[in-house]
Parts: structure tokens; C-alpha cells; sequence
């Protein structure tokens, strides 16, 4: 009864120094909440997305109709929950999203509602980079500010969402058991990593796959068991599988299949594993209705021996290489080739010399199991052909890590191709991967000589063994480096170099364009460099991309000084980001033209961006010194204040 009153007082000294939210307040939330309810993709954030409430997909079209990325259909979708799965073809449906690692995008939204594209358009739509260039020339203003209302930074869907990877890298793990008292069945399963664990998820059946690598892997599955091939254990240290890349040709249908195993280089267990592996997997392909042999649906089986215990599938160094059945190199069309094609089927005229032989088959692309090549070869495809637009007829092109050269061939291809187009004045392309030089020189020799510049292949002639001594026999190189390397002065060269080290060897200068698809991390510290400095023109002008009669100094040559549009390709956006802003902020007077971004990996939460540079270069009327030449009179030489030529004019009177 003595402490009821005490109980009152406090209660009320509480209410009075408490302060409650003021109405006015709750209902300003409440709108909040509600706004980004209906425009935001992953609910309530501080940090909103664009303030357009639609975004620009442009979807995929079929393989009739004309590849050109400027004719693909563009649409738009709302971003509400309400309206997002109007469109069921943007959804993906595989019943193993909810444990697959492979695909962070649940089934009710669509894959372009994923946080990378969103950043990439927060990024791409800042004031700061809404400048583009005019594509007029006779603009005195080179730079204008673009309206809000334009769009800046569409995204492409270039392939459908299922069906699209025709490259799959599989982790080995045993057979799951029928029952928990039952032993293990042999053999192997295949599948991906668990998000931050080494378990292995088999998923068989999966909906992103091409058709062919789920038809092999079947194939494997079974193999594996007849073979009694047990799966590599890291935590024991016991079997042989680790991993399985499977590669399908799409000019065939065919697949390439490699087997890694924890082996040492040239082990003869593993090779043993995989001699059986082979025969087992031609017979059982001889065996399907569908195909009449082995040679119908299996391209190659390879087998690479890496006895590291990181997370690193293949390792370095050809030795570890070894090809057990089928052809060394895979061979793909070059994209935008389809009317060669067409032509090379249907017509069959003028085929009776080299020349015409190789002028009408279309270019092809060759790429060996240790090439990088994209998982979604088709989407790439369309990425090639967007680059070749941006690269503008008789520029010179160099291109940093290349690989086997895809982007360079396709636009030196697409330029060749066309009528009213210039061919490119020449190509330079360079990669550290030893193993993509024989490939890119096998590519060129498809190209016709009008686009190549180089007089049409002929093999060269096989002695016979008997007349070959042994010396020769034993120590002889393959059949594709037999005969001259091309020379430095040819149209279209490689070189196996770094990207810094081709800076540094003179290959970008004299060039116009010049084309970058960097690794995830992005481009190199020195690349970096080069691209910020400003234009120099008192540099002298290069005309070939030897570098020849300039000397190079690293900290006074500008490596990239002739360049005027630079081609960034990204897989990182991340590393894009932080590069773009360094190229901005430079002095070099690089101005973005146009950011487009490819979903080329349709359920995963990443976007593949090109971005375009171009930036102000030398006048043509200008010499290195920035004098404009003297005018000419009528006889071609110097004249005079009143016209004529003054030595003329005496003769003349």
C-alpha cells in the first residue's frame, strides 16, 4: 500500500519524458515503404534504384533471322512485383534452383531482376557519366549532356534461358546410396559445389544445359561405374575423378569431354583410367538408336593430370594435356557468317581453284580443350558483333588478351563482309596462353585472302618416313607449325605476350581502336597507365604496330596515343566500375559513347557490359608538330600571296 503510490509516480515521470512519433512522421514512412514497395526489385532500401520505373531488355531472336545486335527487338518490363512475371519466357524453371549454386535467382522473378544489373544502371546513370559524342563530324561541339529520358544502358538477352551453356565444368562425388543400409553404388556423380562448402549437389536434368552435355553426362555417370572409377575424396585423399568439362561443338552437335585427375604429369594410372573411360564411352554412344557410331556424337575425350589440392580445375603447362580419341581442335563458325553459309550449301560453282575454294567456305574459329572459350557460345556471339559496329571502317585494331582472337577475326570479318565498308587496316592481337597462337593461325587460314591478306594455304608436302631420318622423325614438329611463321609487315598478326608486355612491345601504336576484354579483376596496373595518359601531339604518328621508328620510353611514349576509340568488354563489374572511373577522371579525354549490358548468364547474378570510349585524336590536315600544311596552286607547288607559283609566272612572262 506504501509503495502503490511510489509505483504511480514513476509510471507518469515515464509517460511524461517518453516521446512518441508525431502522426505526421508515421504516414511519411508509411509512403516510403509503400513507394519502394512498388519501383524497388529487392524491397525497402535507403539507397533506391533508377528513377525510371520500366527498364529496356532487348530479347533474343532466332537463328533466321539477321544477327545484327541494331535489329534485335527491344522492349521494356515493369520492375513491380505485380508485372514481373508477365513475361514467363524471363523465368527459369529447374527444379534444382533451390540448392543449385549454379543460379542465384529464385523462380518467381525473372533474371533480369538480380542486384548486378541494378548497379550497373545506378552506375551508368549518374550524372557524371551521361556524356556521349555526336556521331555527327561536322559538330563544332564534340560532347553533349543526354536527357534523362534516354536510355543510356540497356540490357540484352541474347540467348533464351534454357539451353544456353554449351560449356559445363562438373565436380566428381560418389554415387548417392538407394537406401542408408546399402553400399554405395561405384562410379561417379557429377554436379556443382554447395554455396561455401565442398559438397557436392548432382544435378542431373538441368534446364540451362545443352542437350548434348545432358546426354553425356549420362554417358559418364554410367561409364564410371562399369569402369569402377571412384571419385576423388580430399578429405581421405583416395580416388582418381576431380572434375569433368564437357565442350559441345555447335556446328555439330558433337562434345569434347576432359577427365581431370589427381595425378601427377604423365601418370600411367590415369592414363590407364582413362584409356578404359574412352573405350567405354565410344561404345556406349555406338550403342544409342540416335547416333550410328561413337564418332557421332563424341568429338574428343581428353584426359589432364593436376595433383594440386586448391581450387584450381586445370593446371599449368601442356604436358599435362593428354588426347585419347577423336580431333585436337573444335571448330566454331565466326559469328555473322550465315550468308556464306547458306551460299556454301547451295552453291557449288567456282570451286575448281584454291582461290575460289577458299573465298566462298565460311571462316571458322578453332579452339583446344585448354582455350578459354564463353559457357554461353551463342550470347558471345552477339557481344563480337556489337564490338565490330562500334569499330569504325579502315581502323587499324589491336587487341590485349585475346585469346584465340574471337572479337578481332569477327570484326575483321564483319568489315570484309560488307560491300560499302572499308576492310581493317590491320589487326594485332596478343595473349600470354601459349596454346592460342596455333589456334589463331589455323583461323586465319579459313579467312579469304581479300580480308586475310595473305595468299591462300596450301599444306605442305608429307615426306615418307623412309626418306626422313630419324633424327627428324623423333624431334619433327605437328603438322600445323611446319612452314614460315607470317611476318611482322602482314595485315593480320599474334603475338604471345601480356597485355602489359605488348604495351610495352609497341603493339598499339598506330592504332585507332583499340579492344579490351580483361579478366574478372580487370585490366593490368600498367594498361591502366598508358590508357589514362593524355593525347600528345607532338608524338609523332606510327603506321605500323611495330613500333617501328619510334623509340619507346616508358615514362615519355605514350603507347596509346593514336588511339581514339577504346572497347572495353567486362565480366567483372566491380573491376569496370573502378577502371571507368579512372579512365574518366584522367586527362586523356576519354567520354563514354555508349554502356550496354548482355545477360549472357540467364539466372545468375551477373551482366556482361560493353562499354564504348572515343576521345578527340590527331587531324588529318595536321602534321606531329600541329602545322597545318601550305596550300598548293595550280601546279602543285607552294604559290605565293596572289595565287600561282612565282618560278611559273616568270616563264610564263
Amino acid at each position: 500500500r506504501l509503495s502503490r503510490p511510489r509505483l504511480d509516480c514513476t509510471r507518469k515521470r515515464r509517460r511524461q519524458h517518453s516521446v512518441s512519433p508525431p502522426p505526421i512522421f508515421l504516414s511519411f514512412l508509411l509512403c516510403l515503404i509503400s513507394y519502394h514497395g512498388r519501383h524497388s526489385c529487392h524491397g525497402f532500401g535507403l539507397v533506391g534504384p533508377p528513377s525510371s520505373s520500366h527498364r529496356h531488355i532487348i530479347s533474343p531472336v532466332s537463328s533466321s533471322s539477321r544477327t545484327d545486335i541494331s535489329h534485335i527487338r527491344l522492349f521494356s518490363t515493369s520492375a513491380s512485383q505485380a508485372e514481373r512475371n508477365v513475361d514467363p519466357s524471363l523465368n527459369i524453371k529447374c527444379r534444382h534452383l533451390s540448392t543449385c549454386s549454379g543460379c542465384s535467382v529464385p523462380t518467381e522473378e525473372s533474371v533480369i531482376e538480380v542486384s548486378a544489373i541494378d548497379s550497373a544502371i545506378r552506375y551508368f546513370r549518374t550524372p557524371s557519366l551521361r556524356r556521349t559524342k555526336k556521331r555527327d563530324e561536322d559538330a563544332e561541339r564534340g560532347i553533349f549532356e543526354a536527357s534523362p529520358e534516354e536510355n543510356l544502358f540497356p540490357i540484352v538477352l541474347p540467348t533464351p534461358v534454357s539451353g544456353w551453356r554449351t560449356q559445363a565444368k562438373l565436380a566428381a562425388c560418389p554415387r548417392p546410396r538407394v537406401d542408408p543400409w546399402s553400399p554405395a553404388p561405384p562410379g561417379c556423380a557429377f554436379g556443382l559445389y554447395r554455396a561455401g562448402s565442398h559438397d557436392v549437389i548432382p544435378i542431373p536434368d538441368c534446364s540451362v544445359h545443352h542437350p548434348s552435355i545432358e546426354r553425356a553426362v549420362r554417358y559418364i555417370t554410367e561409364a564410371t561405374g562399369k569402369c569402377r572409377i571412384e571419385a576423388y575424396d580430399p578429405e581421405f585423399r583416395k580416388g582418381a575423378l576431380r572434375y569433368v568439362q564437357l565442350r559441345v561443338e555447335r556446328r555439330t552437335g558433337r562434345v569434347c569431354a576432359t577427365a581431370v585427375f589427381h595425378a601427377p604429369p604423365n601418370s600411367p594410372v590415369a592414363k590407364a583410367a582413362g584409356s578404359r573411360l574412352t573405350k567405354t564411352l565410344v561404345a556406349m554412344a555406338a550403342e544409342d538408336e540416335k547416333y550410328e557410331d561413337g564418332d557421332a556424337f563424341w568429338h574428343s575425350v581428353w584426359i589432364h593430370n593436376n595433383e594440386g589440392t586448391g581450387n584450381a580445375i586445370f593446371g599449368r603447362g601442356e604436358h599435362r594435356w593428354s588426347r585419347l580419341y577423336g580431333s585436337e581442335y573444335l571448330r566454331e563458325y565466326v559469328a555473322g557468317t550465315e550468308d556464306m553459309r547458306r551460299e556454301n550449301r547451295n552453291d557449288d560453282a567456282g570451286r575448281d581453284t584454291k582461290e575460289g575454294q577458299q573465298s566462298r567456305r565460311p571462316p571458322l574459329l578453332y579452339f583446344t580443350p585448354s582455350a578459354f572459350i564463353q559457357a554461353n557460345a551463342e550470347g558471345f556471339d552477339k557481344i563480337c558483333l556489337a564490338v565490330s559496329e562500334a569499330i569504325p571502317p579502315g581502323s587499324a585494331v589491336t587487341e590485349l588478351y585475346a585469346g584465340v582472337g574471337t572479337i578481332g577475326l569477327t570484326a575483321l570479318t564483319y568489315h570484309g563482309m560488307r560491300e560499302n565498308n572499308k576492310s581493317l587496316k590491320w589487326l594485332r592481337c596478343s595473349d600470354e596462353n601459349p596454346a592460342n597462337e596455333r589456334c589463331f593461325e589455323l583461323s586465319v587460314r579459313t579467312l579469304p585472302p581479300s580480308i586475310s591478306g595473305r595468299a591462300p594455304y596450301s599444306p605442305p608436302h608429307r615426306q615418307s618416313k623412309k626418306n626422313v631420318p630419324r633424327r627428324r622423325q623423333k624431334n619433327s614438329p605437328p603438322s600445323h607449325r611446319r612452314g614460315p611463321r607470317p611476318s611482322s609487315s602482314s595485315a593480320v598478326t599474334y603475338r604471345t605476350l601480356s597485355a602489359s608486355d605488348a604495351l610495352y612491345a609497341g603493339e598499339c601504336l598506330g592504332s585507332d581502336v583499340l579492344v579490351i576484354d580483361p579478366p574478372r579483376k580487370g585490366l593490368d596496373e600498367a594498361v591502366l597507365a598508358q590508357i589514362c595518359k593524355p593525347f600528345d601531339p607532338k608524338q609523332p604518328p606510327t603506321e605500323g604496330g611495330d613500333g617501328a621508328g619510334t623509340e619507346i620510353v616508358a615514362w615519355k611514349t605514350n603507347l596509346c596515343n593514336d588511339a581514339t576509340t577504346l572497347v572495353y568488354v567486362s565480366c567483372g563489374f566491380d573491376a569496370l566500375a573502378k577502371d571507368t572511373t579512372k579512365i574518366l577522371s584522367s586527362n586523356a579525354g576519354w567520354s563514354v559513347e555508349s554502356a550496354t549490358g548482355f545477360v549472357l548468364f540467364p539466372g545468375s547474378n551477373h551482366v556482361e557490359t560493353l562499354v564504348v570510349f572515343r576521345r578527340k585524336g590527331r587531324k588529318k590536315n595536321k602534321d606531329a608538330a600541329g602545322n597545318k600544311p601550305p596550300k598548293k596552286g595550280r601546279f602543285g607547288k607552294r604559290s605565293d600571296h596572289n595565287g600561282g607559283n612565282r618560278g611559273e609566272r616568270r616563264e610564263r612572262y
